[in-house]
């Protein structure tokens, strides 16, 4: 009689436990259902193109300084003639500089009254941020914290086609 008894137990404590991961596993799927919908907004949102240009302009500041651009800047600042601590105190005094599309285009675009010095650093800028846009961008997009991912992706397009 015990041994029915065993039986009996486990096999209710079985069906309890398939119960339990059933509902677990239905939550989940609602779950990642729901951040799925999120992620895809649709671009007529008016949030959706708010800071894009201060995202595109903070991102190509934080490769222009990080390590993974040393292959491509290092060329471009032979060239230029320019060093490397400079290159980078600029990276870094542009990025607090851009808080929206007319501040990052002033900090790309070269104007007649600056020295040779800051046009040669702004064209290695330029020369970066191109580089980022075709071969890093995606990646950053994708794997970011950005919630608008199809409306980054368009923006970058349509860059990526005015630079080339």
């Amino acid at each position: 009689m015990r041994f029915l008894k065993k039986k009996i137990a486990l096999s209710a404590a079985s069906l309890k436990a398939k119960e339990a991961l059933t509902k677990a596993s239905s939550l989940f799927k609602r779950r990642s259902q729901g951040q799925r919908n999120k992620t895809q907004l649709n671009s007529s949102d008016p949030n959706s193109t708010k800071n894009i240009a201060k995202n595109f302009g903070k991102a190509i500041c934080n490769f222009a300084y990080s390590e993974l651009s040393l292959p491509y800047l290092t060329p471009l600042l032979k060239e230029k003639q320019i060093e490397q601590k400079d290159f980078r105190r600029f990276a870094v005094k542009a990025k607090d500089k851009i808080d929206g599309l007319f501040s990052f285009r002033s900090v790309l675009m070269i104007s007649e009254n600056e020295s040779k010095k800051t046009k040669a650093i702004k064209e290695i800028f330029k020369s970066i941020g191109v580089i980022f846009i075709k071969f890093f961008s995606v990646n950053w997009i994708f794997h970011g914290k950005i919630f608008h991912k199809r409306t980054h992706l368009n923006f970058r397009f349509k860059m990526k086609n005015s630079v080339a």
